[in-house]
């Protein structure tokens, strides 16, 4: 750090950059009393990128025992717009911390279920399959119990997905 910019701001900057972003100061120019000016910026994370910084964030807490996340990879039935999907799907959720994630180079849409039980989940996508209309195909994988590596999660749940039946 340097004298006179405080610890807070290169905590902050090594925030932005654990995130892929930047921050950056310097003295603004031409003003009369001492200054600084700040620029921030963080990419824009899409598909499953923005999954995984997700996860990432939600299981933590679940792999200390305190909460569980699900995943829940369900494929964009025949025919539908993977968009469209997504959004029924969204507008069918009740609980403002569930997440929807398109995925278009997977043929499905993630789930995040953030504090939801292994017992529960199979309950959910089946009230969604009513909400909605549709059969649905889903493969499901929990934090803690089958693991906290966001990555590891991903893979289980596509191989869950590759191996389920219809619900």
């Amino acid at each position: 750090s340097q004298e006179g910019f405080g610890t807070e701001l290169v905590l902050l900057r090594e925030i932005f950059e654990a995130h892929g972003g930047t921050l950056e100061w310097s003295e603004g120019p031409g003003l009369k009393s001492p200054s600084l000016v700040l620029r921030m910026s963080l990419p824009e994370r899409v598909g499953e990128d923005r999954l995984k910084a997700v996860l990432i964030s939600r299981v933590f807490e679940a792999s200390t025992g305190l909460k569980n996340v699900a995943l829940a990879w369900i494929a964009v039935p025949a025919g539908l717009d993977p968009g469209v999907f997504s959004e029924r799907l969204r507008n069918s959720l009740f609980r403002a911390s569930d997440g929807v994630f398109e995925v278009p180079r997977r043929g499905a849409v993630a789930l995040v279920l953030d504090d939801c039980k292994r017992e529960d989940a199979p309950k959910l996508l089946i009230r969604l399959e009513k909400t909605l209309g549709l059969r649905l195909q889903a493969g499901i994988a929990m934090c803690p119990e089958d693991g906290s590596d966001p990555d590891d999660l991903i893979r289980q749940g596509l191989a869950r997905l590759a191996d389920s039946t219809i619900l």
